[in-house]
Order: C-alpha cells, then sequence, then structure tokens
C-alpha cells in the first residue's frame, strides 16, 4: 500500500476511489484490497480519523435491543478479538468488566437491561 501526501504526485487511476479514511472509508479499503481489488484509493481532506471517527469514545457496545445491531455487534467483537490475525498489528482493544454503580452485578438486570440480554441470548452459543 502506498501513502501520498500533500504534493506528491499521485495515481492517475483506480479500481476503487473512496472519499474519506474514517472508519467507514478505511474498512471499506480494507475490504476490497481483501477481495483482490488492486488499485484503491483512499480520498481524505484533512488526516485519516479526522472527523466523527477520531472523535469516538473507543466503546465496543454489546448491548442492543434491535436484534440486527445485536448480531452486528456480536460478529464485530471477533474482529477487535482477533486484530493482529486478521489485520496486523495492534488496535488497543481490551475487556473490562463491568463496574458501573448503575449496575448491581449480583442481581438480574432490569427495565431495558433485560430486553438487551433477552435479545441477544440467542445469538450466544450453546
Amino acid at each position: 500500500m502506498k501513502i501520498w501526501s500533500k504534493g506528491t504526485p499521485m495515481e492517475r487511476t483506480a479500481d476503487a476511489i473512496i472519499i474519506g479514511a474514517g472508519v467507514m472509508g478505511t474498512s471499506t479499503a480494507f475490504q476490497l484490497i481483501q477481495r483482490g481489488v488492486k488499485r484503491v484509493v483512499v480520498l481524505e481532506k484533512s488526516t485519516v480519523a479526522a472527523g466523527s471517527s477520531g472523535k469516538s469514545s473507543a466503546l465496543v457496545r454489546m448491548h442492543y435491543t434491535f436484534l440486527p445491531e445485536a448480531r452486528l455487534a456480536l460478529a464485530s467483537l471477533a474482529w477487535f478479538q482477533e486484530w493482529s490475525e486478521r489485520v496486523g498489528g495492534r488496535c488497543g482493544f481490551t475487556t473490562r468488566p463491568l463496574t458501573s454503580s448503575n449496575y448491581d452485578l449480583g442481581t438480574p438486570p432490569a427495565g431495558a437491561a433485560t430486553a438487551h440480554v433477552h435479545y441477544q441470548r440467542p445469538l450466544l452459543p450453546a
């Protein structure tokens, strides 16, 4: 992969051009390259993750009441856990226990948290 900066000549043709080097743009470029696309160009007006991607709280949230989001979150967890094998390098992902004083971990969750567990239980391996 080549990286060009301002003032350096750039390729004049590409198989795919992606506008924006945030999470979506860089992920799309990665997936295209993994699928054999040879000339992928990512255009960014500033720097990588200069927009909302760079301002993320970096939480890997797992509790959703909307089942498609719960499935996506669960599938994405493996990417973070296996980052070095899949992508290379480190992404900084760590797991930490829930420490919020909003939850009493000794009792079943109540309210919305119960719904989250209910929707996600079928997604977990037996």
